[in-house]
Order: C-alpha cells, then sequence, then structure tokens
C-alpha cells in the first residue's frame, strides 16, 4: 500500500492510496474535498486518511468564507508553519486578529453531493463505506493563502467542485469564465468532516442519505450504522 503524509500542524492529513482500486488515480498528497475517510485522534493531532473519492458527473456548488483568526486557529497555523521550518510573520492578540484572516471553502450543495455519491459509477466506493464504520466526508478545508490566490477567491461568482481524470477539482467562475484553483499555493492548516447516514430505497438498496455534524445523530429514518437499517425497515418512509 502507498502511502503519503502530509503534516498541517495539529490537522495532520494522512492520505492513503491503493485501499480501493478508485483512489488509485489519486495523484497530489493535498486534501481534496469530498474524499471518503476515516478521522482519528492521536497526540500529534487529528488525523484524515483517505480511503476513496467519488466521481462527480455533475459539478458540486461550494462556498467560502473568510474569518478572524481565533487563537485556536492560530495555534494550528502556527504548528503547520512549524512543520516547514517557518513562523508566523505576526504574533496573536485579539487586536492583531481582527486584521489577519484565513479562509475556509465546503460543500454548500449536499444534496447534489449526495446524489454524486449515489451514482451507479460510485457503487464500489458505497457499498465499501457502508460497510465500513466510522467513515467521514472531508467537507471543509481551512487555510492561509498567497495574496494572488485570495484574489481568485474573492473576484470568484462561483467556486465548483468536479472530476477531473478522476480526481475531485476546484474551479472558480467569474464572468462564465473557468479556472482550476491551485490548491498547492494554500496553507492548509485544518479541516471537517461530516459523518454520513444511510436509508434503504425502495428496492431495498442501501444509500447514502444525509450529511451530519460529528455528535449529531442521524435523521429518523437514517442510521449511522447500516446493520441498524433492517430493524428500522417498518417506519422507513420513501415517497
Amino acid at each position: 500500500m502507498h502511502r503519503k503524509l502530509v503534516n498541517y500542524g495539529l490537522a495532520i492529513l494522512l492520505v492513503s492510496c491503493g485501499i480501493l482500486p478508485r483512489s488509485e488515480s489519486v495523484r497530489s498528497n493535498l486534501p481534496v474535498l469530498g474524499v471518503v475517510g476515516e478521522t482519528s485522534q492521536s497526540l500529534s493531532g487529528r488525523t484524515f486518511q483517505m480511503l476513496g473519492q467519488p466521481i462527480l458527473n455533475e459539478p458540486i456548488a461550494l462556498s467560502w468564507d473568510s474569518r478572524p483568526f481565533t487563537k485556536r486557529q492560530y495555534r494550528h497555523y502556527s504548528d503547520y508553519l512549524a512543520t516547514k521550518g517557518e513562523s508566523p510573520s505576526w504574533k496573536y492578540s485579539d487586536s492583531l486578529a481582527q486584521n489577519h484572516f484565513y479562509f475556509t471553502i465546503r460543500i454548500s450543495d449536499v444534496a447534489r453531493y449526495i446524489a454524486e455519491l449515489n451514482h451507479p459509477e460510485n457503487q464500489e466506493l458505497l457499498q465499501y463505506a457502508a460497510h465500513k464504520d466510522d467513515l467521514n466526508v472531508l467537507f471543509e478545508l481551512q487555510f492561509a493563502a498567497p495574496e494572488v490566490v485570495v484574489g481568485q477567491i474573492r473576484q470568484t461568482e462561483r467556486l465548483k467542485l468536479e472530476s477531473e481524470k478522476g480526481a475531485p477539482v476546484i474551479y472558480t467562475v467569474q464572468q462564465g469564465e473557468k479556472k482550476k484553483l491551485d490548491i498547492s499555493g494554500l496553507e492548509l492548516f485544518g479541516f471537517e468532516t461530516r459523518s454520513l447516514c444511510w436509508r434503504k430505497n425502495p428496492v431495498g438498496q442501501v444509500q447514502a442519505a444525509v450529511l451530519t455534524a460529528s455528535g449529531t445523530k442521524c435523521p429518523e429514518g437514517t442510521k449511522s450504522d447500516t446493520r441498524d437499517l433492517n430493524s428500522t425497515q417498518s417506519y422507513l418512509n420513501y415517497r
């Protein structure tokens, strides 16, 4: 098994290739939104081990935001820079933090993402995920960026996630022109995941239903463990 380890300070991202045939197409050791994997916690921070990535037949809408650094995010950012032998150019204080921002990009069209995950082309990944406990979807990236990338993000009219040669790619769209976002220039120091909830369709096939935040219960009629679906078949409602 071929593995690549990317260290983002407290947000350590472990990308694994070869667990699923579909993940063989991974060529970058940088994280990509929408991939499926496992999150774990250790003394050195959180890790995300990618197990597979869905093929997207339709683009997924993304959203972005900029936020002032908090003490926690500044600490994560400092730890990320320390892995490169660098340190922040500014020291944290409540007043200075208001002048320094980090960015987030997240999946906004969750319904479309779920539909793509349930697409027949992703059945191998879906079946694997359905029988693997505690899998998560990489839902949000947190980063600082050089000015040229910041300008590209701020000026974009839309952000979207598409598949290119089997791998998810982020594009910006401005005045009808689509341009790939160079994530290699991002200082990625954090991430958020979402958990999958499952249901059965009218013919009894297990499908992804919704994404939920960590610690949140699955909605009625869905389960976090597919083995529990058989015991709840009587009240599942499909319309």
